[in-house]
């Protein structure tokens, strides 16, 4: 099934900071597809690594009140949720012509892509938290709602913080250590202006994660990706990537992420029917930052906080449905 016209149906990936309890709570209790994939990699997690994900994402009791940013969870969930999502928009015809992943989903991305298999891929996501917690210090990350201007202008910000992400003009995310994300908070409330600290424990696309660049490459040095079904665009390298994309899983982690440059790549080819996977829905509004005046592209959401994935699911296929 593809989108209007001859737009190419995008699925979109996005990273740390998208999680909370219960996402994809509706999906896991009423569609079998979406179930079947995450109890798989529940198994492969528990039988491999010890830990409960399906347990804890879906813990009586706990919802969006409670920080969820335990990483040795969180990120096997994201990942997990998004190529069970995938899975379950497939079973239903709506397949991929391209992927384009930010961070963490650039797994998830090469997954469904086909450049991976789904447990290599995995077993990775899950061995990078103890890479990170053993290697660099403790940090955090800030999404703010203005010009990166105000970074590269501000003397508090720029010294104390890095630029891990620019998604929009009006739109870039912070990262830093941990001992300096107060100091950062007080400024941009001083400056008045909007932000949200991410659930990250690291300061994730800056130069504190270099003290894991040797490790982590050391991680990977056996993984062989190959050709894949689909384009996929990585956010971090601003391209697309490649079986020979030199360094691929370290950039992930180091560089910064760009929204911008990814959707004008993926309308320089004439638009797209772009649908976030994502569990917060987050990047979608991004995408629809950044499309041009006059875009024939569509933007679609499956999961959020405050909305019903099957109910989504439903509308998504109707509006791709054939007249």
């Amino acid at each position: 099934m593809s989108g209007s016209g001859t737009l190419p149906v995008t699925f979109l990936f996005g990273g740390q900071g998208s999680q909370y309890y219960q996402m994809g709570a509706e999906l896991f209790r009423g569609h079998p597809v979406f179930a079947e994939w995450m109890s798989l990699g529940d198994r492969f997690l528990r039988e491999n690594f010890g830990r409960p994900i399906l347990e804890t994402i879906y813990a009586p009791g706990r919802g969006l009140g409670d920080v969820f940013d335990a990483l040795p969870i969180t990120h096997p969930a994201i990942f997990l949720t998004e190529v069970a999502l995938a899975r379950t928009l497939e079973h239903h015809g709506i397949v991929p012509d391209q992927v384009a992943g930010v961070s963490l989903g650039e797994f998830a991305a090469m997954v469904v892509a086909g450049m991976m298999p789904l447990e290599t891929a995995l077993d990775l996501v899950a061995r990078q938290p103890e890479l990170y917690v053993r290697h660099c210090p403790p940090g955090g990350m800030v999404a703010v709602l203005a010009s990166p201007d105000i970074w590269r202008n501000n003397p508090i910000l720029s010294s104390r913080s890095e630029l891990a992400g620019v998604s929009s003009d009006g739109h870039f995310v912070l990262s830093a250590e941990a001992k300096a994300m107060p100091v950062i908070a007080t400024e941009l409330d001083r400056l008045h202006l909007p932000h949200q600290a991410l659930p990250v424990p690291f300061a994730f696309h800056s130069r504190w994660m270099e003290p894991a660049a040797e490790a982590s490459r050391a991680m990977t040095a056996d993984v062989r990706l190959q050709a894949g079904r689909c384009p996929c665009h990585s956010a971090s390298l601003q391209d697309w990537a490649t079986p020979d994309t030199p360094d691929l899983f370290w950039h992930i982690a180091r560089r910064q992420m760009h929204v911008g440059p990814m959707v004008r790549t993926l309308e320089g080819r004439g638009g797209a029917i772009y649908v976030d996977l994502s569990p917060s829905g987050t990047l979608a509004t991004l995408t629809r930052m950044c499309l041009p005046p006059g875009s024939p592209s569509q933007v679609f959401t499956i999961l959020s906080p405050f909305t019903d994935g099957l109910k989504s699911i439903e509308r998504l296929v109707a509006a791709l449905r054939p007249a």
